[in-house]
């Protein structure tokens, strides 16, 4: 599971949802998203967003799952520049004791 992952999953469902918005998401789309999901949770078992989101059900309707799947985005986003801010300050704090600054 990656943020690429699931953006693809995101834009596949955001165009079914304009040609059918009243269907059933596809069943490989709700697995993908529930796989998504389980290693998301697995990845970051602390997030409080994370754990209120539940698995897909076999006839989620589209909207709701492209819902579901916009909030795992953005949570996902969201840890992402986290980790990258986290990164950049560590190797700030690298290159400062290096140069004798701190």
């Amino acid at each position: 599971m990656s943020l690429e992952t699931v953006q693809q999953l995101y834009r596949d469902l955001a165009v079914a949802a304009q040609t059918m918005p009243n269907e059933s998401a596809v069943m490989s789309m709700v697995t993908a998203f529930n796989d998504d999901l389980t290693e998301a949770q697995r990845m970051y078992p602390r997030h409080p967003l994370l754990s209120s989101l539940s698995q897909a059900q076999r006839q989620v309707p589209i909207i709701d799952l492209l819902t579901r799947t916009g909030r795992l985005q953005a949570i996902l986003e969201e840890e992402e520049r986290k980790s990258r801010a986290e990164e950049a300050g560590r190797a700030n704090e690298v290159r400062r004791r290096q140069f004798g600054l701190g």
